[in-house]
């Protein structure tokens, strides 16, 4: 059985483990507080985005840190507040109905441009195939690029991994479709292939432009790139080669999210620290992949990780209790 562990901060230390412990798991229960707060006080100036963030960040401290049902309870309110930002963000001056947590809310559809980029069309689709919502896989396959693009420094591959993404809820996927993709996004990763497709304008000038592209390359291969190859060997019914493409994107998972810091040339003192990241103790479209295929009979027979939990996977939520109910504290 291949094992993949999850990785701790590059700054952990063993000495404090348990206040460090501590404080994590209570960042997770502030998460859950906050939904308790959106579902029994929500209104139209509300900035959803912002909550989305805290949300996925304490769903990726949860799953290192927490319990499964902490973890799951956290997933699905942040798959219930990404739709719902679409949803309001998509239907402007219509009346658009949602819930939170076991709430319906009703309220009219205003534009803001805050978390509607294609990754976060993706992570909807991720956390919706995850959790088997097949009508908000329905609805996000049909957020148009006209959308999406409104979110600064939206870029050709985001949008060419989104338009991927909705092509397989479609069911127009054939067993190349991955791969296709897998080549287009590949050669995006030249940069006078990619310059071809950005807008120049305002604040995003050519050198601002130059160094997304820099920052976007690594992720791209260490993060979106292994995702495709998983799906070209489900699309091609390969067990084998799936088992194996799953185990390489965990490997260049782990990988990217324990680089070692780096110190910004040009800036003294900033640091970039991939290993602090919450999003990265939970792989959620190679889990997501992975429930694809399962939900096609296709099981990891030789993997195991908890970067990708097995209920997860196979769709095991029975045993869990959602924990934000009436208006009484989470």
């Amino acid at each position: 059985m291949n094992i993949k562990n999850i990785h701790q901060p590059a700054t952990w230390e063993t000495s404090k483990t348990t206040e460090l412990l501590d404080r994590r798991r209570r960042r997770v229960k502030k998460g859950i507080e906050e939904i308790q707060y959106i579902r029994s006080n929500f209104n139209s100036n509300f900035n959803l985005g912002g909550f989305l963030h805290e949300t996925i960040v304490s769903l990726g401290y949860s799953n290192h840190y927490s319990n499964d049902n902490d973890t799951f309870n956290l997933l699905c309110y942040y798959s219930q507040l990404n739709y719902a930002n679409f949803l309001i963000r998509f239907n402007v001056g219509k009346p658009v109905q949602f819930a939170i947590a076991d709430r319906q809310i009703e309220t009219i559809g205003e534009f803001k441009n805050s978390e509607i980029g294609t990754g976060h069309v993706i992570a909807g689709i991720a956390a919706a195939r995850i959790l088997r919502n097949q009508p908000f896989l329905d609805f996000y396959a049909n957020i148009p690029v006209t959308l999406t693009e409104q979110q600064n420094q939206e870029d050709i591959i985001g949008e060419t991994m989104m338009y991927f993404y909705q092509t397989l809820i479609k069911g127009e996927a054939d067993k190349d479709t991955a791969a296709v993709t897998h080549y287009h996004i590949n050669s995006f990763l030249d940069w006078e292939e990619y310059k071809k497709y950005i807008k120049v304008e305002g604040y995003n000038s050519l050198p601002i432009w130059k160094t997304v592209f820099d920052m976007r390359k690594p992720t791209t291969a260490s993060c979106l790139l292994p995702v495709l190859e998983i799906y070209h060997y489900i699309l091609h019914k390969d067990q084998a080669g799936y088992e194996k493409a799953v185990y390489e994107a965990l490997v260049k998972w782990k990988e990217y999210f324990t680089k070692p810091v780096y110190t910004y040339p040009d800036e003294p003192g900033r640091e970039f620290d991939h290993s602090t990241y919450p999003q990265g103790y939970l792989a959620l479209e190679i889990a997501a992949a992975c429930a694809f295929a399962y939900e096609r009979g296709m099981k990891l027979e030789t993997i195991e990780s908890d970067y990708i939990p097995k209920w997860m996977i196979e769709g095991r939520f029975e045993d869990f209790e959602l924990l934000v109910k009436g208006d009484s504290p989470a």
